[in-house]
């Protein structure tokens, strides 16, 4: 996951190109996401889906 935030992190429409990679995988959860974007110390991010999403 965090592989894949940073490859599109990088891309000009990096939310485009996660969202698309993000539904293929096998066992896409939330909670992965966030996990990971705590991980790369994206700390807005993570608040963010703490403010919108209901574990």
């Amino acid at each position: 996951m965090i592989e894949l935030i940073s490859i599109c992190s990088d891309d000009s429409s990096p939310t485009m190109i996660l969202l698309d990679q993000f539904e293929q995988m096998p066992e896409a959860k939330i909670s992965r996401v966030r996990s990971a974007l705590h991980t790369l110390q994206e700390e807005e991010s993570v608040k963010l889906i703490d403010e919108r999403f209901i574990y």
